[in-house]
């Protein structure tokens, strides 16, 4: 898995010269930074969609085995 991390002495240098204070582009690198690890990427996302599909075809799995189940106990 990717993992993605910010430039901070660059984003300080650009939001500096932008015209920022040294504190503000402190408080937004900082912001970011924090933000990161809530980012979801690519391998995470899939991952869980794949867990979630292996959950599902679990599910149908057992439905119809239930399902045939109770069609054999009544002799359908």
């Amino acid at each position: 898995m990717a993992i993605h991390t910010i430039d901070t002495a660059a984003a300080m240098d650009r939001l500096t010269k932008s015209g920022m204070t040294e504190e503000q582009a402190v408080a937004v690198v900082d912001t970011f930074r924090e933000q990161e690890n809530e980012l979801v990427t690519l391998d995470r996302l899939d991952a869980a969609l794949n867990a979630q599909l292996i959950k599902i075809v679990t599910s149908q799995i057992a439905i119809a085995a239930l399902l045939f189940a109770a069609l054999k106990f009544f002799g359908i």
